[in-house]
């Protein structure tokens, strides 16, 4: 009786210990199929790494600049000219008068082409307004006279460097050697009230 006891609570024992052991596993068995699934799932989902990619670039392209012309003056059958424009700066306290003024930089003939550069400055201290302008007269047969048109302003200090090129091969030099002089007058039609005009006339030999 006593064995028998003791097998029947045994047996007690282990029918309580196998029921317990039930509970846990069926409390912990969510959980566990849970992170087997994602630990699946994390592996077919995985990305892709990234593939570093490069995109070829294109030079910049520089695109040319071309040098500004100086302004043409004048061009007509017998002579033309170019000139280029230099400013002082000097745009205050202004007064007195302007005082146009011309000086020969060079003079060459060749082979019946005659080329003459001269500079017209604002020696004044005020500003020679728009509008002046000078006449050339040239020692061809018959003579002719360039005319350059309404010149810029000019303050004072500012210079304008002419350039008269003509060629005699189609009319021919003046027969007389003694009048082979280039003859230039600035504001040759008075516009600008100057300080001083005897310093607006150029006579260059040839």
């Amino acid at each position: 009786m006593f064995l028998r006891g003791i097998a029947i609570l045994g047996l007690i024992a282990v029918l309580l210990l196998g029921a317990w052991g039930i509970i846990q596993i069926a409390l912990h068995l969510p959980g566990f199929f849970g992170r087997v699934g994602s630990s699946i799932t994390s592996v077919f989902n995985r990305e892709p790494s990234p593939v570093a990619t490069t995109t070829p670039t294109t030079p910049a392209t520089q695109t040319p600049t071309t040098p500004a012309k100086p302004a043409t003056a004048v061009q007509n059958k017998s002579g033309k000219t170019s000139s280029t424009y230099v400013a002082s700066g000097k745009r205050t306290n202004l007064y007195g008068l302007p005082d146009l003024t011309i000086h020969l930089v060079s003079s060459y003939s060749a082979w019946g082409r005659t080329t003459v550069q001269f500079q017209v400055s604002n020696l004044g201290t005020n500003v020679a307004g728009q509008g002046w302008s000078f006449n050339a007269t040239l020692p061809i047969q018959n003579s002719y006279t360039v005319n350059s048109g309404p010149e810029p302003v000019l303050y004072p200090g500012d210079r304008i460097v002419y350039t008269l090129t003509f060629d005699s091969g189609d009319y021919g030099y003046d027969r007389d050697y003694r009048n082979r002089f280039v003859n230039i007058l600035v504001d040759c039609f008075g516009v600008i009230y100057e300080l001083n005009e005897r310093n607006n006339a150029l006579s260059i030999r040839i």
